[in-house]
């Protein structure tokens, strides 16, 4: 029996040159006019009368808040009622059970996987989530007091983590100041590189962790915003927008790290009005995985495959496995100041005239399908933990084992028949979607100065 080690190295630079020994800081660069910018954080602000009148910071931009307030706390109790900061509810899924349109669930500082950690959120009424409350709710600030939505090994695994639908009106869910984490729940491999918390993470065609998103949406007129999403083992949002009822959904001032398949995906649900508008502003995406540990399908940090009219804006695309975009639908997108670095794929995966393409930030003028201004390839400065960084550029190196035994009881079948002889081998991997250093994912708000996620105001 003879073995051979074969090494495969899957020329995962193959897209862009990565010099790892200089980055750049865009503390130069003028910071733009953003049309359309994500929502404060504020409870209260101290304003000019003219400037009150004109200003909608702090408020929800879909379901405004008209209802009651239904405050939950790590210290507060399932039977409470809810409605003061005395007697708070203990879990989010448990105040959603009191939430009627126009209601705003406050949630204070700490994890939350639900009752008995089931983890399974469901809002069908048009009301506001916001999370990032100190515990005695006197002061909000997202990235300070930070409010995990958390995963744990025993939550349930059919359901994504936070459904939200519109109501039958068409009012949709703002869900704000929250970071989801996963990691509870994944199954992570045995063999852990050196500097990682985590082996690899085996998806479920490969018998290991369901694939389950952080949210999904349905319809229309729903509002993500100041929110983490990190060690996701599917999507950190799914949006379903509705085509019948006229609306809007907007993804703005996120972060997302270590999403595997896509960060987000949009695709429409069955119906006549082709023309709902999906808004992506304002995000930072980094160390998006494919489907599956080769990272042959999947791995952009935005999918959308569905007609709509898209406004992609102000972004961050960094260190993809895929490309940053990939875009299917057939009508134009609109693309302006986004930034895109390091893509394994090159910055946007699309079709042109049947053919599947991957264009570079600098051919977008090129292709048809887009209408675009001042998008750009460019080297930026984020603070990711440098090992997973390094582990990431190096992950297409791979160790294949293949085995040929000519006296196997199936060489020796194949023998008698007549048929080729057959080698065995295997993959060895150690690094897919390994496990992110939760609280290193909230230094990324404000890490370049106008684009991506910015530091959520606060009081």
């Amino acid at each position: 029996m003879k073995n051979y080690v074969l090494k495969s190295a899957f020329c995962f630079l193959a897209a862009f040159t990565l010099v790892t020994t200089t980055y750049a800081q865009i503390g130069n660069i003028k910071k733009p006019s953003i049309p359309s910018k994500p929502q404060s954080t504020k409870t209260t602000e101290s304003k000019k009368p003219e400037e009150k009148a004109n200003s909608t910071k702090g408020e929800p931009s879909f379901a405004q808040i008209t209802g009651k307030t239904i405050y939950v706390s790590k210290s507060g109790k399932s039977s409470n009622d809810g409605l003061t900061p005395a007697t708070a509810r203990k879990d989010i899924d448990r105040a959603i059970e009191l939430a009627q349109k126009g209601d705003v669930i406050k949630v204070s500082q700490g994890e939350y996987s639900g009752t008995m950690d089931v983890c399974k959120f469901e809002i069908t009424e048009s009301i506001t989530l916001m999370g990032g409350y100190n515990s005695d709710f006197t002061e909000r600030n997202v990235v300070k007091h930070p409010t995990y939505i958390k995963a744990k090994a025993n939550s349930a695994v059919d359901q994504h983590v936070l459904i939200i639908k519109s109501d039958k009106e068409g009012n949709g869910v703002t869900v704000d100041g929250f970071i989801f984490d996963m990691s509870g729940q994944n199954k992570y491999g045995k063999d852990i590189p050196e500097g990682l918390l985590s082996g690899y993470l085996p998806l479920t065609n490969q018998g290991g962790t369901p694939a389950r998103s952080a949210i999904i949406t349905t319809g229309n007129n729903h509002v993500i915003q100041n929110n983490v999403f990190v060690n996701i083992a599917k999507m950190g949002v799914s949006i379903r927008h509705n085509k019948i009822i006229p609306g809007k959904v907007k993804v703005l001032n996120n972060v997302f790290v270590v999403c595997a398949d896509y960060s987000i995906e949009v695709f429409g649900l069955p119906g006549s009005q082709p023309n709902q508008e999906v808004e992506i502003a304002n995000n930072t995406f980094a160390l998006t995985f494919g489907s599956n540990f080769m990272n042959e399908d999947g791995g952009e940090a935005i999918y959308l495959k569905s007609e709509a009219d898209y406004n992609v804006h102000h972004n961050v695309f960094a260190f993809s496995s895929g490309a940053g975009i990939r875009y299917t639908s057939k009508n134009t997108l609109k693309m302006n100041d986004n930034i895109f670095y390091a893509n394994r794929r090159n910055d946007i995966n699309t079709h042109l005239n049947n053919k599947r393409v991957f264009a570079s930030a600098d051919q977008f003028e090129d292709l048809p399908i887009l209408t675009t201004s001042n998008d750009k390839r460019e080297v930026v400065k984020l603070p990711l933990n440098q090992n997973y960084l390094n582990a990431f550029v190096n992950m297409a190196s791979q160790t294949v084992s293949v085995e040929f035994d000519p006296n196997s009881d199936w060489n020796q079948l194949r023998s008698v028949l007549g048929l080729p002889l057959q080698s065995t081998g295997k993959v060895n991997v150690n690094f897919f979607a390994n496990m992110y250093p939760l609280e290193e994912t909230l230094k990324l708000f404000g890490s370049v100065s106008g684009y991506g996620a910015q530091i959520p105001t606060n009081n």
